[in-house]
């Protein structure tokens, strides 16, 4: 096989009905929401199967912060939501960006959303004192950081340059 020629584009190019198009998103394959319900339908399934007694169940007074905590958490990712929406950005991740939002929640965090969904995901925790969930809460924060957030990343530095460069080091991943 050593006597096979390099290819080249004259006569190995198959033309341009065959070459692939170009990719405008991080390639994300699941979506937040959705690893987000794989997280909820597990903890509560395995709970409802598996419901000993765990350390949560010893401190109830936890619960009476569950609340606060959904409600803030739901605030925070609506209000980085709405600030997309309002630039004409599509919120869900996987899709191509046309601009940077700055402004709102994002002046605080890189990820308001992402930090909403943990917090309101650490408020049911509390509120239910589910271990099972708990139990994913760390796996969620991992997906979020190591696959989709780090692919966003990498994605906006390579779309906006500079400007997302000084974005990236104005504001803070998560808060």
């Amino acid at each position: 096989m050593a006597d096979d020629p390099e290819p080249s584009p004259k006569t190995d190019d198959p033309g341009p009905a065959t070459e692939p198009e170009l990719v405008d998103h991080a390639g994300i394959r699941v979506i937040p929401p959705v690893a987000y319900a794989l997280c909820l339908a597990f903890g509560f399934g395995v709970n409802a199967y598996n419901a000993k007694d765990h350390m949560l169940d010893q401190l109830p007074w936890l619960s009476w912060l569950g609340l606060p905590l959904v409600i803030l958490g739901l605030a925070f990712g609506i209000w980085g939501i709405k600030r997309f929406r309002f630039h004409g950005v599509d919120p869900h991740a996987g899709t191509g960006s046309v601009k940077l939002v700055l402004t709102g929640a994002y002046k605080y965090s890189r990820n308001p959303m992402y930090v909403g969904l943990l917090t309101m995901h650490m408020g049911i925790i509390l509120l239910t004192q589910n271990f099972w969930l708990l139990v994913t809460w760390p796996f969620l924060l991992l997906y979020l950081r190591l696959h989709v957030i780090r692919r966003e990343e990498l994605y906006l530095c390579a779309k906006f340059g500079e400007e997302y460069q000084e974005f990236y080091r104005r504001v803070r991943r998560w808060f």
